[in-house]
């Protein structure tokens, strides 16, 4: 399989794509104008404590306020609750959430063999402890990005990742070896270095890219990071809260960090400066690839050129084909994310049981990619085709498992329900990728739907009632919508009109507007006398008053969230 990395840098974003055999199966993008905060290091001020949350609110200079838990909250800290027994329990491997929630999202609780260095945990529960009070100042990482009206989730137990290893100053007592690293002989080698390296503060975890590499590259990693960590707290001794203290969010050198291995056969860059950076970036960490870096210099863009811009555009729609004809449709909400399996035109040569296998082993190995690609996250309802045989359902679980072991996220899948369904979660820490590239469709508000013509009528109709009943008499009114929707009162609702012109002996007029939301509807009444209307709202007695339905249809909102 031959493996690429493009790199593409703009003046307002740079994008890299991970592509297998000219197959896009990965894509970073990052807006250099609104950069994610997360892995960055904040020197925080606690706004607030909410026990009935067990959340402690902290001002770390975004809009909104950033979210701690209490099991998040350093062991040193007394909060206000009774007893904290599961946090005391897990206080010292809290930390390895924190590297979940970096790129590599491999190294966390249920990842890492531990490695006991320094402290024991009865040391750790009898240090004394402080409460933790609002206005406090405290150290803290975001391990997720503000989504939707959330602020940032943040932690505590903060992690510096590096090529290696992870460093984690607060967890004093348990460091460990990655449980991907399955070589017997090397993790027992891995361990002995890990004893030796033994930090003055803090504690280690080997990454997977620690495998084979020699105990001086892994030691001179260790050295690195604790020195950028004494640099965080000189800085943090320094600056006033809020602020920001660590900055991990350079896509490049977060890429090479948590992406880039030695099997990468080619990487293009489009940039000479970002390329100068990304040579200098993989001296330190990947000396091997910098022979593979190459400048891209052409006028046509570099994702038309590999076809990335229309794999990930043709990716991204609501259905995915499949090649045997079927498809999956993905669709994102607020609570999770639904993946429903259609069999579309395949209809096979065997027996229905085994074609609806096929479609749904297709089906596996297309959801695997999509995640990745789209960085999907949270919890994740697949809906199969329905199979009758046991055996067959768990031929699709384990052929999904084996699509998923490239996915670096870290994810639990369930068996099949007794309604057909599998359910999974994904780590999710950045917005989907969709959220990144695409904003909310300003005409239909993000919900892809709009008012019937029929709905819109009755609105309107009802309106109009209330206009010509109201005081004072209208002579004639002026009905300004849309081209379609005039199109469709006027072939629909002709009978309708001249009725309500007849009862209300009133000229009315339909005029369309083109740069009008087709749910927008403006109703201009002209009264029939004169004298009163211009000692009413001082026109000098030009006999129009217009009372304006500007706004689009408070119904249409309503009937699009009781759609949804």
């Amino acid at each position: 399989m031959r493996r690429q990395v493009l790199i593409n840098v703009e003046a307002t974003d740079i994008r890299v794509a991970m592509l297998e055999d000219g197959t896009l199966v990965e894509l970073f993008v990052e807006d250099l104008h609104t950069r994610s905060k997360i892995g960055n290091i904040y020197k925080g001020r606690v706004e607030s404590i909410v026990p009935g949350l067990r959340a402690v609110f902290v001002n770390i200079g975004c809009e909104k306020n950033a979210f701690l838990h209490f099991n998040d909250v350093l062991p040193e800290f007394e909060l206000p609750q009774k007893g904290r027994p599961e946090r005391e329990r897990r206080s010292q491997l809290r930390g390895t959430e924190a590297v979940d929630a970096m790129a590599d999202q491999e190294e966390d609780d249920d990842y890492v063999d531990p490695v006991v260095v320094g402290e024991t945990e009865e040391a750790v529960k009898n240090r004394p402890r402080r409460p933790l009070r609002v206005g406090d100042e405290i150290l803290v990482q975001v391990t997720k990005e503000e989504i939707n009206n959330k602020g940032p989730r943040i932690t505590t137990f903060i992690s510096l990742p590096g090529r290696y290893l992870v460093y984690m100053p607060f967890a004093e007592r348990s460091g460990g070896v990655s449980r991907r690293i399955e070589d017997g002989d090397e993790r027992k080698r891995l361990r002995d270095i890990l004893r030796d390296l033994k930090p003055e503060t803090g504690s280690l975890i080997i990454r997977t890219a620690g495998i084979d590499q020699a105990e001086e590259a892994i030691r001179q990693d260790a050295e690195q990071l604790q020195k950028k960590w004494q640099e965080i707290t000189r800085r943090a001794r320094r600056d006033r809260s809020p602020a920001r203290v660590y900055d991990d969010q350079e896509i490049i050198t977060r890429v090479v960090r948590d992406n880039f291995t030695e099997d990468i056969d080619e990487i293009l860059i489009d940039s000479k400066p970002a390329m100068r950076e990304l040579i200098r970036t993989c001296q330190v960490m990947v000396p091997c690839l910098v022979d593979r870096i190459a400048l891209y210099d052409s006028p046509i863009s570099i994702f038309d050129t590999f076809e990335v811009e229309k794999q990930f555009q043709k990716a991204l729609r609501r259905k995915v084909p499949l090649r045997s004809g079927g498809e999956i449709v993905i669709d994102e909400t607020e609570a999770l994310i639904s993946i429903d399996i259609n069999s579309g035109r395949y209809v096979g040569h065997e027996d229905q049981e085994q074609t609806i296998l096929k479609i749904n082993l297709e089906a596996c190995r297309a959801i695997a990619r999509q995640l990745r690609l789209r960085d999907l996250g949270g919890l994740i309802v697949i809906d199969f085709i329905d199979m009758n045989e046991r055996e067959n359902e768990l031929a699709v679980l384990r052929e999904f498992k084996r699509c998923l072991r490239s996915d670096r996220a870290k994810y639990a899948i369930s068996d099949f329900s007794e309604f057909g369904l599998v359910q999974m979660t994904r780590k999710r820490v950045r917005k989907s990728l969709a959220k990144a590239i695409y904003r909310p469709c300003p005409y239909c508000d993000g919900s892809g739907r709009i008012l019937t013509d029929q709905q819109l009528w009755k609105q309107l109709k009802y309106d109009l009632m209330a206009e010509l009943e109201a005081d004072p008499p209208a002579a004639a009114v002026r009905i300004v919508v849309h081209s379609e929707f005039k199109t469709y009162l006027q072939t629909a609702m002709t009978a309708e009109l001249r009725a309500l012109a007849h009862k209300y002996h009133v000229a009315l007029q339909i005029v369309s507007a083109e740069d009008y939301h087709h749910e927008r509807i403006t109703i201009i009444k002209q009264a029939k006398s004169t004298h009163n209307v211009g000692s009413n709202n001082g026109s000098g007695g030009n006999g129009l008053t217009q009372r304006r339905a500007e706004k689009k249809l408070e119904t249409a909102q309503m009937a699009r969230d009781n759609a949804s």
